[in-house]
Parts: C-alpha cells; structure tokens; sequence
C-alpha cells in the first residue's frame, strides 16, 4: 500500500486491505525493503477467507399437492377351497374376474362347513371383502357364513357375520370393517341353499361366482410439496438447510411467528434441482399453507418461497363395528354401538349416524332402500343406543348404520346386527298382491322372461348386458373392444325351468355388421350336475338383415333354466374386435288354443318367514264375487319373496273375472287382487 512507512523494528503493525471478492480464500505476504533498496527474503504466507454476504435464493415454484395410496382390488396369488365339485367348478373360478365361471363345492346330503381363502402373497391393508353370487343359482349363495382375514393362515379375526342371508340377483355384495393387515382372506360357510336331484332328494352346495378384496382407503392425509432448490449464493452452489413452515391460515414473512417449523426437513440439493418431501399423518378436508426459506452455512437466510395452499383429501369415517340389537317388546328392538372417528381410525367423533332396518337381507346393495331409523340417537356411557318402535312381534329385522362426518363423507355399511321381536299374534296379513295379471295364450310364441343376465364382457357405459334383455330394439350391449379374439359369453338364467323351443338374436340398430361370426348356442336344465348342451353352432356367419332376428328353433321343446351363448369369432373393425347384439330372446312353446296363464311377484310375509305360506286363486264372473268364485287348484307354493311366479290356467269358453290372495303361516289373508274380464273364445 501507498505511504505505508515500517514502525521501530520489534514494534506490531496493523493494515487494512480492501478484498474484493466474498466468501474467497486471499494469500498474503511481506518483505522488507531498506534506504538502499536491499529486500528481505518473503516471511511466511497467510490466509484469510473473506466472509459470505450473499443469502441463498428463495425455493421456487412450491407446489403442494395430495398423495393417493393404491386402491382397487389387492392381486391374489393364490385360492384354495375346501372341496371343489368338479374341473369345471374349480376354486380360482372366483378370482378370474368372469362372472360367468363360479366356483362350486361338492354336494353333501346336509348343510356342512365348506371354506374358500385367499392368499393375497403379502400382508397388505385391507377395508372390504365382495361376494358376487351366480346369476344362474342365487340360491346356493351362502346363507350362514363368516368373512375373516389373517396375517398367518393360522390366527384368524372374524370381520363380518351374516345369518340367514339370500340373494335374488348376481350384484356383487360388500362387507366393509375397519382396516387389518392380512395376507389370508377367508369366507366360511356354515349353511347354504339346496337343489333337488332327479331322484328326489336335496343335495347343498355352495356355488359363489367371484370373490374379491380390496386395498384399505386412506385412513390419514399425506401432502406432497414440490419445489425448485435455490443455490448457497443466491442461485449458484448449494444451500446449507431448509426452514419449512406450515400453518392452517395464510401467513407471510411479515407474519412467518404465526406458522410452525416443521421438523425433518430434507437437506438441500444443488441449484436448480427438483426436490420433494411427503408430510405424513395429516388430517382430512384441512386446508394447510406451506412456505419455505434457505440458509447457508455463514448463517445468510434467503427470502421465503411463494405460499402453496392445498385441501388434504376426504377421509371417510371408519365403519361401526360392534352394533349389536336385542328386542326389547314385541314391538321394538333396542340398537346400541359405540361412536367411530371422522377420519379413518383417527380425529374427531364421526358427526353423525344413519341408522336403518329390513325385514329381508340387508346389504351394501340396498341400505338406502331399507326403512330409517327417524329417533334420535342417545350416548350414554360411551355408547349410542336407539330404539327403533313399531315393529311387528315375532319377526326378525336386520340393522345396520353408516357413519358420517362433517363434510358428509360416509363410511361403509357396519356388520349387520339381527333381532327377532317378541313373539306375539301374528295379526298381520301379507301385503296385497299389486301386479297380479291374467293374459290369453297368443298366436306364435311366448316371451320367457330373463330373471338373470351376465355376460364376460360388456362396452360400458353405452352398451351394457342389461339391453340384451330390455325389449327395446333401440338399444344394444357390446364386448369391450380388443386387439386379439378371445372367448365371451352371455348367460341368461330363467326365472323358473321352462320348456323353450326358439332363440332370436336381434342386431343393433346400425350395427348389425358387427354380428357375432362364429357362436353356439347352449342351454342347461337344473342342477349343478346338468350340463351345456347345444343348440345351434354358426362359423362364418354373416347376419345380412339390419332389423330381422336370426331365429333358432328347435325341433322339438327342451326344459332349460338358463341359456347361454359363447361367442367364438368377432368382426374386425377399425383394427379392433367387437361383437354387437340388440335383443337376445327365449321362447317357450304356444299354449293350446282355450288356455290363459296368470303373472305376479311373489309377496312377502311379516311373519317369521318373511315369505307368504300359499296362494289361493279363483275365478267368478265379472266382476269378481267372493260369493260365486269358485278355486281353481295346483297353484304351487309361494316362491321366496321378489320371484316372478307363473300358473297356467285351463279355462272353458267365456268371460272371467280372476281373484288371487295370500295367506301367511298364520292363515292371515291379504286382501284380494282381481283381475278381468278375461274372454275365453
């Protein structure tokens, strides 16, 4: 430096020297120099590092946003049952995703414990269990059955129980329960339905067509934040740490003293990099504001981050699982069950309950049809109880509840609790019988109602089974579109055996160039021990009509109780497979000339049976008389509650007027349901 003059020797000295680089390591050294112009050998170097000035750059582009766990079904690997009844009833018929192809136990002359498990392949989290029963032997669905889980094979917890179940149709069916670790899923059948052999006697079966479990719903919130990492000196190097805040109102850096630190906060990776961190165990519907801010190792703190506001998503309340029903009168029962949480297992008590009850099945499938409980609940003692009134003595009710939260997110239907009312007279008669309808035998031939319908494949949401069967030639049901051929069915069960003698297939409308190409049409008389015989076989066809069924009659009549056809060969379109149907129709015999037959729905009792106990039909003149009806006899006995019931009725020639009335296994009768005048030619 300029007019610096060296001190006495021995003497310190001190000099200032401007660097102007920051956080940079600068070299110094000294040599003397006297009045003659001789200089000193250099004295030893020293270092200094100049301090850093600059803070880090302000995280960029924070975005906070949910994080979904899997869902859906959990992938079995493998299925074992109990008994199989043959090859082509085996067990992993349950997991195949086809509705068509079910599993079937052997056939035993009483009810006796039958099982199917699942092995899942490892432990996972699980919520719900689905059972779809056969379309075409609703009956042979369990009736006395347990669902249970376990994480070893050998130590099993019981999640759902039903008693006396039945089914009608093959919806599939759900048992949610709060969530368990399992790598085994269980169902355990104790009692099921029975079909008659030829020889008279009952043989029981348990026929299930899929079973399915499910990975656990989110029980707890998880976030998401996403950011561009700013550099140690602004946007250049490495920054030393983070602060990240969190708060559940909007704050800023004027106001950052009202959020919270959050702790484990990752280290920052080196400018201009994309960094995430998870925050876990966060509750559901808050809505949470996060910002962020750097610091170097010197101490510089950077400016904070924009503020990220995110909702964390919808947790429902976990599901009731111990209610419990037990009569208190022959007219009530009383319900008590313990409160659940708003989210999951975790936060608040759930807000609110739907309570409900049947006297038939209660299920997933039809809680909201059941009737309300409309009494307030009472907590006492930690538990909730209602009691649910005017009811009916001596019959037994199903309950079941649903929780909810204050954004109005419900949990899954509880365990079904059951309770039969005190017995009491029964004084009630079953319901009127409001469909009741008497119709001539026409020229050609009778439609025989489909009472079930599954197919393999179906084009959703446009062109489902259920056209195949809705007598609109407006309408049609497809195969979903695919790359490769591959075998596909459509079964339809009868609601009773009948004797048919022809089979239309109609084309949809404007497509009837993706008529099947190669197909056979089956049929199958009752029985598990029945088999598919064939009908018809079509290879290479080509439907040249656009509106005309193709119709297949059989030479002389067989009985069926289901009809299928298996569908071989499809139409290529735009570099895709497809086949398309309008109308699939079966046919019974024409009656003989003089004949009528008689349609209605089964009734339901509201005695202990729940199904009416017979029927009484007689014919007067119009209009109909009790004093001059005279009975017409054979009706069969009543079929459960909700089948569609057929008599076929040998009348002389004149006008009638008809009568129908149930009777309970009390001998209370409904009231009368007529219908007429009828011309008998």
């Amino acid at each position: 430096p300029a007019n610096f003059n060296p001190a006495s020797p021995g003497e310190n000295e001190n000099i200032t020297i401007a660097c102007p680089d920051e956080s940079t390591v600068y070299y110094f050294a000294i040599k003397a120099i006297d009045t003659f112009g001789a200089v000193s050998p250099m004295s030893n170097t020293a270092t200094v590092t100049t301090d850093d000035l600059t803070a880090p750059g302000a995280p960029s582009n924070l975005i906070a946003t949910n994080v979904t766990e899997t869902q859906g079904i959990v992938p079995v690997q493998t299925v074992a049952a109990s008994s199989v009844l043959g090859p082509g009833w085996s067990a992993d018929n349950a997991t195949d995703g086809s509705s068509t192809s079910p599993w079937a136990s052997e056939g035993s002359e009483a009810p006796q414990t039958e099982t199917l498990t699942l092995d899942l392949g490892s432990v996972q989290s699980i919520d719900r269990i689905s059972l779809r029963p056969d379309g075409l032997y609703t009956s042979l669905f369990p009736v006395d059955f347990d669902l249970l889980v376990s994480e070893n094979g050998s130590t099993w917890t019981t999640v759902a129980s039903e008693t006396g179940f039945s089914t009608i149709d093959d919806n599939p069916i759900e048992w949610g329960f709060a969530v368990q670790s399992a790598r085994y899923v269980q169902l355990a059948s104790y009692n099921s339905g029975s079909i008659s052999t030829p020889e008279g006697t009952e043989m029981y079966y348990v026929l299930l067509a899929e079973m399915q479990t499910y990975f656990a719903a989110q029980s707890e919130a998880s976030v998401q934040l996403t950011w561009m990492t700013p550099g140690d000196d602004d946007d250049q190097g490495t920054a030393s740490q983070y602060e990240i805040y969190y708060s559940l109102s909007s704050f800023s850096e004027d106001t950052l003293g009202t959020a919270t630190v959050l702790n484990g906060a990752p280290s920052p990776l080196a400018a201009g990099s994309l960094q995430t961190l998870v925050i876990e165990s966060l509750p559901g519907e808050s809505t949470y504001y996060f910002a962020m801010r750097a610091t170097d190792e010197a101490g510089n703190t950077g400016a904070l981050s924009s503020v990220s506001e995110v909702t964390t998503m919808a947790i429902a309340p976990a599901p009731v699982t111990n209610l419990s029903a037990t009569p208190s009168s022959s007219t009530s029962v009383t319900l008590s069950f313990q409160p659940t949480y708003d989210d999951g297992s975790q936060g608040d008590a759930a807000s609110a309950y739907d309570v409900r009850y049947k006297q038939g099945i209660l299920s997933s499938n039809n809680f909201e049809s059941a009737s309300e409980v409309e009494t307030s609940l009472n907590l006492v003692d930690g538990a909730y109880t209602v009691t649910v009134t005017n009811l009916s003595p001596g019959t037994v009710y199903r309950f079941a509840v649903k929780a909810f939260d204050e954004a109005g997110n419900a949990s899954y239907m509880s365990s079904v609790a059951l309770a039969q009312t005190e017995t009491g007279p029964d004084l009630t008669a079953p319901a009127t019988i409001d469909d009741f309808r008497v119709q001539l035998a026409e020229e050609g031939r009778e439609l025989v109602p489909a009472w079930t319908i599954t197919t393999s494949s179906q084009h959703l949401p446009d062109f489902g089974e259920e056209h195949l069967v809705d007598g609109s030639y407006s309408t049609g049901w497809a195969t979903e579109p695919s790359t490769t051929q591959s075998d596909h069915q459509v079964r339809i069960g009868l609601s009773e055996e009948s004797y048919i003698d022809s089979i239309h297939l109609t084309p949809a409308p404007g497509l009837s160039n993706l008529f099947p190409k190669s197909f056979t049409v089956q049929y199958r008389a009752s029985g598990l021990s029945a088999s598919w015989q064939d009908i018809a076989s079509f290879d290479n066809y080509s439907h040249e009509s656009s509106t005309e069924a193709l119709v297949i009659d059989l030479s002389q009549p067989v009985l069926a109780s289901a009809v299928r056809l298996v569908i071989n060969e499809y139409v290529l379109a735009d570099g895709l497979y497809y086949a398309v149907l309008g109308e699939f129709e079966i046919y019974r015999p024409q009656l003989e000339s003089g004949n009528a037959f008689a349609t209605w729905t089964a009734p339901s009792d509201v005695g202990p049976t729940g199904n009416a106990a017979g029927y009484t039909m007689t014919v007067s003149g119009c209009p109909w008389e009790l004093a001059d009806a005279q009975e017409i006899m054979g009706l069969a006995a009543p079929r459960s509650a909700g089948y569609p019931e057929r008599a076929e009725l040998s009348l002389s020639s004149g006008t009638y007027c008809i009568g129908l009335t149930s009777t309970d296994d009390a001998g209370n009768e409904s009231n009368v349901s007529s219908f007429g005048p009828v011309v008998i030619p």
